[in-house]
């Protein structure tokens, strides 16, 4: 099983990357450092999402660019973890990507800023598959930005 779950984020990673980048036209504004007032405010709101949950949901950075939400106490069914996303951005375009039995991908692009994201699924208690984690990134990711992923999901 964890073979399988390694080969799958492998498999995904590298569908993620290679659909971020070709929807990223301009490789110049997403390595820019200075951040917009879309960008800042599509930050602001990762961060102050309600959800409610059994647990506390949980908000972290894995780095300036990566922002991670973790909602495993929601238990979002799997494929619905988009649907969260359309009502968390309701003026952004979010394209659902490639989807696996542990990663969906996405894509939000709002006023001409582009974001690529994973929704991580874990067994709850009644082995129903639930959205555990969603992390956003700005512009695309890379292997480092995967690693980081899976080794926070335990999937390594």
């Amino acid at each position: 099983m964890k073979l399988t779950t390694i080969i799958y984020a492998i498999i995904i990673t590298a569908f993620t990357i290679s659909s971020c980048n070709t929807q990223n036209n301009n490789k110049n504004n997403i390595e820019t450092t200075e951040k917009t007032n879309t960008e800042e405010h599509l930050q602001s709101k990762l961060l102050n999402i309600p959800l409610k949950t059994e647990e506390e949901t949980k908000r972290f950075e894995i780095n300036p660019d990566i922002i991670a939400i973790d909602v495993f106490g929601a238990n979002i069914a799997m494929n619905e973890g988009t649907e969260l996303l359309k009502k968390m951005f309701p003026e952004a375009k979010i394209t659902p990507g490639t989807s696996s039995e542990v990663f969906d991908s996405f894509n939000i692009e709002n006023n001409n800023n582009r974001y690529c994201g994973i929704i991580t699924y874990k067994q709850n208690d009644k082995e129903e598959f639930v959205t555990k984690t969603i992390y956003i990134s700005k512009g695309f990711f890379n292997e480092d930005i995967a690693e980081k992923i899976l080794s926070q999901n335990n999937m390594q």
